[in-house]
């Protein structure tokens, strides 16, 4: 009979503990990694409710502002004032807009309707007309209307754009340079939203808000009242409020664009 070396059955009883002790450390690792996923998981869906509660207050906290300027419009006005207030403004149309050719930065190509704007390689870029309205350092460009009364209204489509801004400015915006005067968003004559690497803020006189946006919208909306002093950014998908702005405007105001990246176009209803 062959009778096992004792040395021989404690090696590999050694062997089976080396083999076992791997296979549990590799259990373990898998687990610990399971856990971490789950966790980030957990993490992620846990800031993408806290994203979308912001959002929802933020919405909600503009539609009451609105609701208590009309309880307070109906509870102060007699109703003379009232059938007067209440005459329908013509808001302007999307379709009218167009940019300023003669505002638009060398940095950039107009569509021949003059309703793209698109950011264009030091290749593909051309020597401009000189125009004293025209950006020539920045990637700006002015619509071809102002507006000092009234509401209006234009939607912007941005989609594959991955650095624009979109507002409103006024006419004494600098237009030579490199300097924050001729920057949009960085001076007291600009306001807008702004969208780069990813994302969303809103910017008026070097001062930054930060947006928190589930999604960027491929549209967006800017609706400006006059009288009320108020300037709305908004999703037309969503029909939901990106950001409201309220200043007290003292002179005509332009639509103003700029784009750093692909194109953006002015759209119809």
């Amino acid at each position: 009979m062959f009778v096992c070396p004792q040395g021989s059955a404690a090696a590999a009883r050694e062997t089976l503990v080396q083999r076992f002790n791997l296979i549990r450390e590799a259990c373990e690792s898998e687990e610990q990694r399971l856990l971490e996923v789950v966790h980030g998981e957990e993490e992620r869906t846990q800031q993408a409710i806290l994203t979308q509660r912001v959002h929802w207050a933020e919405s909600l906290k503009h539609i009451s502002a609105a609701r208590g300027h009309l309880v307070q419009m109906l509870t102060e006005r007699d109703d003379l004032q009232l059938v007067v207030l209440n005459k329908p403004q013509p808001l302007s149309s999307p379709a009218d807009l167009t940019f300023n050719g003669r505002t638009v930065s060398p940095l950039l190509g107009l569509s021949e309707d003059g309703r793209t704007l698109r950011f264009l390689p030091k290749r593909a870029r051309q020597p401009c007309e000189y125009s004293p309205e025209r950006f020539d350092k920045w990637p700006n460009a002015l619509a071809g209307r102002s507006f000092s009364s009234g509401t209006h209204s234009w939607l912007v489509g941005v989609r594959g754009s991955g650095a624009f801004k979109l507002g409103v400015s006024s006419g004494r915006i600098e237009r030579k340079g490199q300097g924050s005067e001729a920057r949009l968003g960085y001076n007291p004559h600009s306001w807008v939203l702004s969208h780069y690497e990813g994302d969303f803020s809103f910017s008026h006189a070097g001062r930054h808000h930060s947006l928190s946006l589930l999604r960027g919208p491929s549209t967006i909306g800017v609706l400006l009242d006059c009288q009320a002093g108020q300037l709305l950014f908004f999703d037309p998908e969503s029909c939901s409020v990106l950001y409201s702005h309220h200043a007290s405007f003292t002179e005509p105001l332009y639509p103003a664009f700029a784009v750093a990246d692909s194109s953006i176009t002015l759209l119809s209803h």
